[in-house]
């Protein structure tokens, strides 16, 4: 009988079809020991959405709260989606069912709304690794987006993507609350449209940073050059002890049609 197998014998068998998401269920209900390998396919990664009216929190809220629910625990990679809404309520929801997952280290998060986030690292402290896209700036998120980004202390991996429209981070005059946000974090990639800004900002403020791989795409109009890169090259010079794989790299963008991705 495959349950007499050795345990990791059978999650190598079960790994093969890690593509297979009906296959994999059925799997799931053979025997309890085939839960964990087949949930980590399943929930990996695990994707919480809300687009106007449509999307699965509610859903996902009544599921966890039946006390016979035990897939939290298998909960390690989550992707977020929030479209433009004025309603906070379904993201905090969500948060709240990720804030009872106590295996969850890695967030995509994609954001299209104008409500303030920092608050989403207090419900889940934990990450490590933190993608984050913001698609649509708006004044609230402006001055919201560098503390959010710092607010999570335990972040290894940090990625943030600006969309192409030209958008203008506001770095604040004051460092966030966590001075020493960024002290395990290793790898950083950036997809935005004025670099220099934000490592003066991190220059200034986290110039303890030490890290192994920047991967950097900087947006610029209609071949209008690097603009400045002052802070860039003095940023560099820090991480010369440290740094093993560097990526530097330019997406030009027609900005009187914004919105294009060239």
């Amino acid at each position: 009988m495959f349950h007499d197998l050795p345990y990791e014998i059978l999650e190598y068998i079960l790994d093969f079809l890690h593509d297979d998401p009906q296959t994999l269920r059925g799997c799931s209900l053979v025997h309890r020991l085939w839960l964990p390998a087949t949930r980590y396919h399943l929930l990996s990664p695990t994707i919480i959405g809300q687009i106007t009216t449509h999307g699965n929190v509610t859903e996902l809220v009544g599921l966890v709260s039946s006390p016979h629910c035990t897939i939290l625990p298998a909960i390690e990679d989550v992707i977020l989606f929030f479209a433009k809404n004025k309603e906070s309520s379904p993201l905090k929801e969500a948060i709240g069912v990720l804030s009872k997952a106590p295996s969850l280290k890695k967030l995509v998060f994609m954001y299209h709304g104008t409500n303030p986030i920092t608050w989403i690292a207090e419900e889940i402290p934990d990450i490590q690794e933190l993608v984050f896209e913001l698609r649509d700036f708006k004044v609230t998120v402006q001055h919201d987006v560098t503390p959010f980004l710092a607010s999570f202390t335990g972040l290894r991996s940090l990625s943030f993507y600006e969309s192409g429209q030209a958008h203008f981070i506001r770095i604040p005059a004051r460092p966030g609350a966590n001075p020493l946000a960024f002290a395990l974090l290793r790898t950083l990639r950036l997809r935005i449209h004025h670099p220099d800004a934000f490592f003066g900002w991190l220059l200034e403020y986290h110039s303890y940073i030490a890290l192994e791989t920047l991967v950097l795409s900087i947006y610029s109009g209609n071949h209008e050059g690097w603009e400045g890169v002052d802070n860039l090259n003095r940023f560099l010079k820090t991480q010369s002890n440290s740094l093993k794989h560097l990526s530097l790299g330019m997406n030009y963008t027609y900005r009187p049609s914004a919105g294009l991705d060239w």
